[in-house]
This record gives C-alpha cells, structure tokens and sequence, in this order.
C-alpha cells in the first residue's frame, strides 16, 4: 500500500524530462483493460478445452467466444452500444455467463439483477439503470412479466426459454442473427462503466454500484491468484451470479482457463454429485451453503477423492460447521468484501504456526476478515472520530476502510452517496473491526441498522412500510433474531390501530409475501404497544431487548451477554456509554457505574450530558427500579452544551441471566470513552462501537442479536 498519495508535476517538467518526452501511450504499448480480452486469449490458448458444463450442455472456450461474439453483434445490430444498459435476470445458467463477455464486448453495460427480489424492486432497478435489454430466463417470466406491467420506457425482452412475455425474442434467435467473427469493440478507457450491480437497499431503494473494466480485470486475475484457480480448476457455482457478478468469478475462472460447472439451484445432493461427476475443486457461497452441505444427509452424500477449495464470504462458520466440513473434504477459506468492491476485498491467510494450533484457537484465527488482496490497493481500520489508523491490537475498534482499482466508480445518479461512501479516499465499508499485529483485520460489529438472512441485506424500513400497510396495523417495529438456518431473519413487533381485530401470524405473513420478496418476510410476528420516545420515535432497541413477557420468545430471541459494555457516537460528537450490569450487582449500580463515569468526567471537556436513569425491564414495568441521579458536575462552561434533549437521557436493557445493560449519555471522545471503559474493572468490558451515522438511540442494531455480531459478516452480498 502506498504511504502517501502521489506528488503532482507541473505542466512544464513534464513537457520537458526525458522520461515524459517521446514515450507516448499508442495502440503497440496501451490497450485499455477489460476482462472481455480474457475470453479472447483462452479461446486462443485452449479453445479445445470445457470452459462451461451446464447439465448435458458442454461448451469449449471456442464455443464460448463464438456464442459471445454472435450475442454482442446481435445486440449492436438492434441498436445497443456503448454504455446502453442490458440486464439481465437467470439463474446461474451458460447464458448468465456469456452475458458476463457479449455485453462488455460491445462496451455496454451488464445488470445482473437478484432473482430474488418482488417484481416492483426489479422494475425500479430497470427504470433506474435505463435498461435497453432485459434477458430474462423462463423461470422469471412471471416475476419479469409483472416488473415490466407498469413500464413506460420501450425495452427489448430476450426470453432463455419460454417466458410467456409478449413481443420476446427468443436467445438463441438474437444469437442466429449475430456474427461469429464480430470484430468487438470493447471499452475506450478502461475507466469506461462495466455493471452496475444493486445493493439490497439497506436504506430503501437500492443503489446501483457501477464498476470499471480495469476493475474487473484487476479482481478476476486478484480472485484467480487468491483462491488458487488453473487451468486444471474445475469452479462451481454454488454461489449467485447476480451476487457482485458472482464476486467477479465468471471472469476469473475464464482468466485461470479453468471449467465453469453451472447449478442452478443450491441443493446439497445436486452439489455432491457434481463435485464427484467433475472433479470440482473451488466453490464459493454464503455460510447457508455450507450449513446445507455439512448438514447433508447420509443418502446426499457422493465420495470424492479430490480436495475442494471452499470460500466463504457473510456471517463467519460455526466451528462445528468447519470441522465437518474439513472431514468431508473441503478445505474453507474465509473472504471478506461487498458488492462496492467487485465482491473479495480480503482473505484470512492461514498462517503456518496456525496446523499446531488446538482447533478452537486455529477456527477462531479462520473466522478472521484477513488481509487485503494482491489487486486491493490497502485496507486500515480506523477510529470513528479521528479518522486515523487504530493501533494492530487486536483490541481497538475502528472502521474498515478499502482502497483500489477493485473500488467501485460509484452509485449511479447518488452523487451524496457516493461522496459519503468515498470520504476522504477511502470506501467507508460501515463494518467495525479490530486490527491485529499479523496485519488481519477481524470486525466485531456492524454500523448499519440492517437484517442480514442467507447472504441478503434486509431494510427493517422496506418491511415496516410494508406491514403498516395492513389494515389493522398502527405501527411496526423489524428487527434481527438469530436464525439457525439463514443466521438472522426478521422479527416483527406490532402494534394494533385501536378497535381492530388482531390477525393472526399467518395472515401477517401473507400478507407480506405477498408485497416482497419471500426472504425479506418476517418469520416471527410479536404483538403489542411499542416502546416510545418523548418525541414519538419507536426505541427499537428497548423493544427487542424484551421480545415478549414469555421465557419462551426470549429464549427463542437470544439474550445479551451476562456483563458488557461500549460506546456508541452521538449526534454533534457525544456519546453513548453502554456498560453491562449483572443481575448480582443491580442493586450496588454506584459502585460498578460511578467510578466509569467519574473517570470519564475528569477527561478534558467531557460532562455528563443528562442524569443517568436506571430502568427494570425484566418484569415489563418501565419505571420498576426509578431513577439513578448520577452525582457528576459538569465541566465549567459547559452546562449549555447538552446534546440529547429527549428523555430518558439513559435506560436500562434486559441483559443476558437477568442482568442490565446501562446507557449514559456524554460529551466525550469516542476513543477516550473507549478507553475508560476498557481500564475498568473486570465487572464491565467494551463489546461494540458503532458508526457516526447511526447516531439516533432509536435506530441502533436491535440487542437481541447482539449475541451473534460478532460471529458473522455480510459482506460480500450486497451493502
């Protein structure tokens, strides 16, 4: 990584120095960058050779190219060009493949759009993205058929197959109509937009994240040389395409000459036999697929001989799950990244002393976020009010920050979003991490109020709009509760309009499913009054601490741990101190609380902003316990600077066996926070830090999954 940014030259020193003179970039030594140009040169190289395997379905690299070269020549000859947007919706099929090489080809740009989202999401997304083409695989004609409904804009439909839609052309006619010798193109400045991916709208509509061609190139050969892909690989695609286009494995597998394996839905016995049938050795996938092959039954599972390369990206593993699955013959890679950074960002790079390590300890190190790859420039972690690198400590909490050609350009037509994302230099990822001294970064923590089920970012927003459209409903509340299966879904508080009859779950469920797509519906609905602020704005937070008055829905809920504590940034630079109490201790809290916030007190201009008020939830009973006047002057001259005006000023979250969990509001440097709470005694330990932009008590990530954070990572799924 470089230290500094590279100095500027003048004008007239580079008219003039011999090594600016006479050595001009033409068609001999620059050619802009696209990974299209990596299908050409294996089509050269080993055109004989299985580039795509899809069920009795084989195509040679000649093929490849050939049927790519026809699709961008039947495309330009029904208008579509540089930078017009072709999308496209299908599974992961030869032709989502090909998309991957015609449509760069011809120096337009390819949407993948998620065939998982409702049909008004994927017709925002072509009306947002102006789509010329939508290609669209049989499977989705009907989710396709009812995006395009209401669209006013003309665009060219290209059905996989029967799609039912009216005015389609079939893709193998278009493909008929193209040349096979198509003389492509490709992009004039390798700057030039390549895809443009949807985020999973974790703040209402999506964002389209487009990305470069030299991106692209770059992150096909950094995924090619970090996972190990040859030519001798065999990759399959147990992993989306639509996701970050396929963490840009559709061009590293062609750039490694190696063979794609096409699957169209991920099921544990199709994968095993696969595996066995072609001799996989690399697949990628969220920890669901994981979870799905070790926990495969007996009558699934194929013998194989070979070794299979298995990275993961999204929540980290269970230990149980990687030990079975090393004894099944997978040897598991952990990734890191988003969709803004072309999928991977970061490896966890087993290091040689890990094999002598106890396998706790050696799983731990796995569940590590690692170091950047080759093609990222660099990757820091750094404090949230300084900007500055935390110290590699393994224990300073900061925020993880990317930095590259493997960047995106951008959100298309979010200016201020993208600003925000690429302050400073660097892409502000949002996700809270410690710094260890080998280098590996390891986040503890997630900034974003967001739900993250199977790999797929979840807006609560998007859900509560969509359940306060229910008739009987007044208000809602979404938040995450651990899921077994897809390690977080959402969970639904509501509150009735008075006089209503309540529905029941079933009919709330329905009712969702059918307005969204069905893994954004809540799979657990809980009933009755939401806790509010003075001002009328829902305290998430206190209501997922208390999921219902039932040890059954907490337990089903998770719990905080027994003791913890940490600070989360306020509006204007405060603060919020969070420090757990255990049961035992609840009825001393001056003699676990006072000596924090006295140390934080004597901090330079740092007050205690409001009193500190202590709330027993554990009965249901808001005002059980009273108030806790918190006997901590302010510091001279600052009386008139209170930042939080709503009450409470603090409160008290139902903790794990029992316990509390504290909040103190003050005017204090983050990291001075930190570090207070840090020197305390063992009663109270930091657990989380959280982003300048979630700032509002009522919008922070819900405690009930709390337990889980710091297990897992979306990540590489769409921000």
């Amino acid at each position: 990584m470089t230290e500094t940014d590279p100095p500027g030259t003048g004008a007239r020193e580079s008219d003039c120095h011999p090594f600016e003179t006479g050595l001009d970039r033409n068609r001999a030594n620059y050619v802009p960058l696209t990974p299209a140009s990596l299908l050409a040169r294996a089509a050269a190289s080993v055109g004989a050779r299985v580039a795509v395997i899809d069920g009795a379905r084989r195509l040679t690299y000649a093929d490849l190219y050939g049927r790519c070269r026809r699709l961008a020549s039947g495309l330009a000859r029904r208008g579509i060009g540089r930078l017009d947007t072709v999308a496209i919706l299908a599974p992961n099929v030869a032709e989502m493949i090909e998309a991957h090489f015609a449509v760069p080809m011809l120096g337009a740009v390819l949407n993948p759009l998620n065939t998982r989202l409702d049909p008004a999401t994927i017709a925002f997304s072509l009306d947002h993205g102006s789509a010329r083409v939508l290609i669209v695989e049989a499977e989705y004609g009907a989710l396709a058929a009812k995006a395009l409904a209401d669209r006013a804009r003309p665009i060219l439909v290209v059905e996989i197959g029967a799609t039912g839609i009216v005015g389609a052309i079939p893709y193998e006619t278009l493909l008929a109509e193209g040349d096979p010798d198509y003389a492509w193109p490709g992009p004039a400045d390798e700057w030039q937009s390549l895809c443009l991916l949807y985020t999973s709208g974790t703040t209402g509509d999506p964002k389209g994240a487009v990305y470069s061609h030299r991106g692209a190139y770059l992150q096909a050969l950094g995924n090619a040389v970090t996972f190990g892909l040859t030519a001798e690989s065999a990759y399959l695609w147990t992993l989306p395409m639509f996701h970050c286009s396929g963490w840009s494995y559709p061009w590293a597998s062609v750039a490694a000459c190696a063979t794609q394996i096409c699957l169209r839905k991920v099921e544990p016995a199709a994968i095993f036999s696969l595996i066995a049938e072609h001799g996989v050795t690399h697949l990628c996938g969220a920890p669901i697929v994981l979870s799905m092959i070790a926990h495969a039954p007996a009558s699934d599972r194929v013998p194989f001989r070979q070794r299979v390369r298995c990275a993961v990206g999204g929540a980290v593993p269970s230990s149980t799950i990687i030990r079975t699955m090393e004894e099944l013959g997978f040897e598991v890679t952990h990734l890191y990244g988003a969709t803004e950074s072309y999928g991977p960002a970061t490896v966890c790079l087993e290091q040689p002393d890990w094999a002598d390590l106890p396998d706790a300890d050696r799983y731990a190190r796995m569940a590590r976020q690692g170091v950047a790859l080759a093609t990222l420039e660099g990757v820091v972690v750094v404090d949230a009010g300084t900007d500055q690198p935390v110290p590699q400590d393994g224990l300073t909490v900061g925020e993880i920050c990317l930095r590259g050609n493997t960047v995106m350009k951008g959100y298309l037509g979010n200016p201020d979003a993208t600003a925000r994302a690429l302050a400073g230099g660097w892409y502000r990822t949002g996700d809270l991490a410690v710094w260890h001294p080998d280098g590996a970064v390891e986040i503890k923590d997630r900034a974003k109020d967001i739900i993250i089920s199977g790999g797929e970012n979840i807006s609560s927003l998007e859900v509560e709009e969509v359940l306060m459209r229910h008739p009987a409903v007044m208000l809602a509340a979404v938040v995450a509760r651990p899921d077994a299966t897809w390690g977080e879904s959402p969970c639904a508080f509501l509150e009735m309009k008075p006089g209503a009859a309540t529905p029941t779950d079933r009919e709330l469920i329905e009712f969702c499913r059918e307005r969204m797509a069905r893994f954004k519906v809540p799979k657990t609905v809980l009933f009755g009054p939401l806790p509010k602020t003075s001002t009328g704005k829902i305290q998430k937070f206190v209501r997922a601490s208390r999921p219902g008055r039932s040890e059954a829905s907490r337990a089903r809920l998770g719990r905080l741990p027994d003791i913890g504590g940490g600070v989360r940034p306020g509006p204007q630079g405060g603060v919020q101190l969070r420090i757990g109490i255990a049961r035992a201790d609840a009825d001393r809290p001056d003699q676990i609380v006072q000596p924090v916030i006295a140390r934080a007190a004597q901090q330079p201009r740092a007050s205690l902003l409001q009193p500190i008020r202590l709330r027993d939830l554990a009965g249901g009973d808001t005002d059980g316990v009273g108030d806790h006047q918190g006997n901590v002057a302010r510091t001279a001259g600052e009386a008139g600077d209170d930042l939080f005006h709503q009450r409470p000023a603090g409160g008290v979250e139902e903790g794990g066996a029992g316990g509390f969990v504290l909040h103190a509001q003050l005017q204090l440097s983050g990291a001075v926070a930190r570090r207070i709470v840090r020197s305390s005694s063992g009663t109270i330990r930091p657990v989380s830090a959280s982003s300048r932009e979630n700032s509002r008590p009522e919008t922070w990530r819900a405690p009930c999954s709390r337990a889980i954070t710091a297990q897992r990572r979306c990540a590489i799924t769409s921000q």
